[in-house]
């Protein structure tokens, strides 16, 4: 997942983190998560640590505020 996050999703990664009103603004300021993810980017080094953002972010949008209609479609 590392080279998927750092490269093929770099911009969803940051999209989702540095979003106005992502959730994760909650628990941590917007400068420390985005310190995290330029991190990530430059080095390499917390992949764990942006992976968890992500994730984080993702499911209190979905449990918590909800997805947009438009991320929860079934396309059979």
């Amino acid at each position: 997942y590392e080279r998927w996050l750092r490269h093929e999703l770099r911009d969803f990664v940051r999209d989702t983190i540095d979003s106005e009103g992502a959730a994760i603004h909650a628990y941590f300021s917007r400068e420390q998560a985005r310190a995290i993810v330029d991190d990530f980017t430059r080095t390499g080094n917390g992949f764990q640590e942006v992976f968890g953002l992500v994730v984080l972010e993702l499911w209190h949008r979905a449990f918590v505020t909800g997805l947009p209609a438009e991320l929860t479609r079934r396309t059979v």
